[in-house]
């Protein structure tokens, strides 16, 4: 009779503890889908801005390599007049047109260089965001 009742009791103890088994998965998968959830609502959000960013981008780049053409032009007529200016000038002036001429054209080789060391790191950027979002 002892071990009926000890019986008895195990018995009443494993249900008891297969009770609390459930309630805890049951606890864990509603965690587990609140977490997913919430990672695909940021991902979702992360995917909206960067395609919205991304349809802005044509305008911006069209209007940058605009400007950029823009002033490639401008810099070169700058260099054809200063040219021209320096062959009509007399001769005791070409040691200053010279230098001028030299430093202008420092100017415009270090203008460029800047552009492409932004154009570089644009792309830099670009290709960042691409594999970032490869791996998302």
């Amino acid at each position: 009779e002892t071990l009926k009742a000890r019986l008895a009791e195990l018995r009443a103890r494993r249900h008891e503890l297969e009770k609390v088994r459930e309630e805890v998965i049951r606890r864990l998968k509603n965690i587990h889908n609140r977490i997913t959830l919430r990672r695909k609502e940021a991902r979702d959000m992360w995917k909206k801005k960067y395609f919205t960013e991304k349809k802005k981008m044509p305008p911006l780049e069209e209007r940058v390599q605009q400007l950029q053409n823009d002033l490639d032009q401008i810099q070169k007529k700058t260099l054809v007049v200063m040219n021209q200016e320096s062959k009509h000038a007399p001769q005791t002036d070409v040691k200053i047109i010279v230098v001028l001429l030299t430093s202008q054209d420092n100017r415009v080789q270090f203008t460029k260089m800047q552009y492409s060391i932004q154009d570089i790191r644009y792309q830099l950027d670009q290709a960042k965001l691409r594999l970032t979002t490869d791996i998302k």
